[in-house]
């Protein structure tokens, strides 16, 4: 009993240390791949399990992955968009590999201790974190790390010659299941030959045969692959070839190596801070200057590039040197080694990668770590023998920096998690049932993951439109083929189309969707809207507003005649008046700083829009707007707001709102910028007519 409770203590380790540094990401929420993975199996709903199986084994030019997409469809078919449950199967499946990883180091260091630290700094490695917190896309890289490890662990089995043919067929085995998983674990066809030869003992098995058993079913495994490339391309997914020119392929291909050893030894994030401490004496010397874009790819593609080839450098140089001193580890070190360099040839080949490849992708290092920490941890038990104190320094500044970078990490993608979560559940609440021709509309105070400021989305990493039509399937259960050819999943995608008479669309430019809502015939109250506010992060129900801007623009309306006055520069207000563009009304202070001015019409007027004319003003892009009526400038009635509003690209914004009564209207500046002033050439009002 004593004797099962200590063989237990490294796993009761290992799962506490897991489930505590991972726990935030409970909290967190689908990615953007995702939801494109969600809608593709809203493509094939109600498909039988043969037709799963036949379907997910038919060759395809593409990645061949049919577990993954056994195991993915299945899983959705248990959890649908329960995010709880796939993230503790993706939790689950990381805690399955920490434990076979502890069972292969203890192979290869024959030390409990040696092999909790392996199994340890590959756990809470933040340089592969992203394996894990995308819960449902990298089922592929889970499933393929789990069955190499089997493989691996069958193969050591096969060199100490314990039951030797059971150990060699399940070692292909596994492989063979992790390929179908994900194609990460080719390398082994090579990395089995070199270790066979590395830790075979001298009278073992024929090394040269098993070298070419391995070789011979790398080469027809490679072989099918390449056959596939003549079946029709039916996940229309690229090659790497449509995406990059041969001679960046092989730029790519000799530098990963370098890159993925240094990224999984520390965060690439670290290296890029460490990238940006150059003298700027050299900068200058360059004619760069820190925070522009020249600067930016200048430490990307030339000073990180540097940095990760002399790591690699060092790294081969310490192998020689322990190579030359008979190191009792260097079998281990060189085995770490060529996992490492051997397993990350095959991300040179991403299709959806284009140009010089600095930094890869998170998920990718995740199978590339454990590598990274077998080699440190014999390196540790090297300097261990010399020096206790700096083999006890570097396990903790490397546990340490990389649980601080995982908490940095897992709290962004809960905050982001948190609020997409927020959004989507709002909306539904707001609207469970969809009418039969729904059309969402957006409004954006931000742009987000690097689009140009005029493309103001809401915060979700793939298009809206799509994580919408997804959110409600299954309730609203649209056609399947809504979810084919990657229908409103782009980022900037807005569209419209109905299928079987049932009518979806999505739009963020007001213009784009009046112009659908005419063409189409789709009513006025089959809109839903609302608007976004990042700084708060809020989200508000604008529905009724933007149903009422729509009749605003609609209905037949004329322009009419109106004084303005302003409490700041009304000495120029005539000027936003006076017909002529070239003139125009300045408040001569930033218009960080609240503004207002007020239309009079004399009369009581059914006013249904106002259009202010900036001409060519550039610093106008930043500007929001708040428009209410009165009639008697005591109550006032809001009927347009928007923080973000810039003009089109001819300096013109229009401003739609529901046909109110009233004499005065009031038109308040809510946007921010803190030098330029609120600029108007000209304005106009118009009022609804019969």
């Amino acid at each position: 009993m004593v004797r099962i409770i200590h063989k237990s203590v490294p796993f009761l380790i290992l799962a506490f240390i897991v489930v505590v540094v991972y726990f935030p990401a409970f909290r967190s929420f689908f990615q953007q791949d995702e939801w494109n993975g969600f809608g593709g199996v809203y493509t094939v709903n109600g498909r039988s399990l043969v037709s799963l199986v036949t379907t997910s084994f038919t060759p395809n030019i593409g990645h061949y992955v049919p577990f993954s997409k056994i195991a993915f469809e299945s899983l959705f078919f248990l959890f649908g968009l329960n995010f709880h449950s796939w993230f503790l199967v993706s939790l689950s499946w990381h805690l399955g590999i920490v434990v076979i990883l502890y069972l292969l180091a203890q192979r290869l260091f024959k030390n409990d201790y040696l092999s909790l630290v392996a199994s340890l700094l590959f756990a809470i490695s933040a340089s592969g974190d992203q394996a894990t917190l995308w819960t449902v896309t990298d089922i592929n890289t889970h499933g393929a790390t789990f069955f190499a490890l089997l493989s691996l662990i069958y193969f050591f089995d096969y060199v100490k010659n314990t039951k030797r043919y059971k150990n060699l067929v399940l070692q292909i085995l596994f492989l063979f299941i992790s390929l179908g998983f994900k194609e990460i674990a080719i390398g082994f066809f090579l990395l089995y030959p070199f270790s066979y030869f590395i830790f075979a003992k001298k009278k073992d098995f024929s090394k040269i045969k098993y070298s070419s058993i391995m070789l011979l079913l790398g080469l027809l495994y490679i072989g099918s692959r390449v056959l596939m490339y003549l079946f029709p391309n039916t996940s229309g997914a690229p090659v790497v070839f449509e995406s990059q020119p041969l001679s960046v392929f092989i730029y790519n291909l000799i530098t990963f190596p370098f890159k993925a050893l240094s990224q999984t030894i520390v965060p690439p994030n670290i290296f890029l801070l460490v990238g940006k401490i150059i003298p700027d004496i050299l900068i200058k010397h360059l004619g760069l200057s820190r925070g522009t874009m020249g600067y930016d790819i200048f430490i990307e593609k030339v000073v990180l590039e540097a940095l990760f080839i002399i790591v690699f450098a060092l790294i081969i140089g310490g192998i020689i040197t322990l190579y030359k001193k008979r190191s009792v580890n260097f079998k281990i070190i060189f085995f770490a080694f060529l996992f490492i360099v051997l397993n990350s040839l095959i991300y040179a080949f991403s299709p959806a990668r284009a140009g010089i490849i600095t930094f890869i992708d998170s998920r990718n290092l995740y199978f590339i770590t454990i590598g990274m920490s077998l080699l440190i941890t014999a390196l540790v038990k090297i300097i261990y023998r010399k020096i206790r104190l700096l083999s006890y320094l570097i396990i903790s500044v490397l546990f340490v920096l990389n649980i601080c970078w995982l908490r940095m990490d897992l709290g962004y993608q809960e905050k982001v998690g948190s609020v997409r979560k927020n959004i989507l559940t709002q909306i539904k609440k707001d609207y469970p049932n969809l009418p039969p021709k729904t059309i969402f509309y957006t409004e954006s105070d931000s742009s987000f993951y690097g689009l140009a400021e005029s493309e103001r989305i809401m915060p979700f990493q793939s298009g809206f439109g799509q994580t919408l039509l997804v959110w409600y399937q299954e309730r609203e259960k649209f056609p399947k083929e809504f979810f084919i050819n990657n229908y409103l999943w782009g980022i900037k995608n807005q569209e419209y189309k109905v299928i079987e008479n049932r009518g979806f669309g999505y739009f963020r430019d007001f213009d784009k969707l009046v112009q659908t809502v005419g063409k189409e015939g789709v009513s006025v109250g089959s809109i839903i809207a609302f608007r976004y506010d990042s700084e708060q992060q809020v989200l508000e129900n604008m529905t009724r507003e933007i149903r009422g801007r729509l009749r605003g623009y609609l209905i037949n309306k004329k322009e009419i005649s109106f004084s303005v006055n302003s409490l700041i520069n009304s000495n120029d207000v005539r000027l936003m008046i006076d017909k002529k563009r070239e003139t125009y009304w300045s408040s001569k202070v930033p218009y960080i700083y609240p503004l207002s001015i007020i239309l009079d019409m004399r009369t009581s007027r059914k006013i249904a829009q106002i259009t202010i004319d900036s001409y060519n003003n550039k610093d106008q892009n930043a500007v929001g707007y708040k428009v209410s009526i009165s009639a008697d400038r005591q109550k006032w009635k809001e009927v347009f707001y928007s923080r973000r509003y810039p003009p089109n690209d001819g300096g013109i914004v229009n401003l739609y709102f529901e046909p109110t009564n009233g004499k005065f209207i009031k038109v308040e500046q809510i946007g921010e910028h803190k030098f330029a002033p609120w600029v108007i050439h000209e304005i106009k009002a118009y009022e609804a007519v019969n």
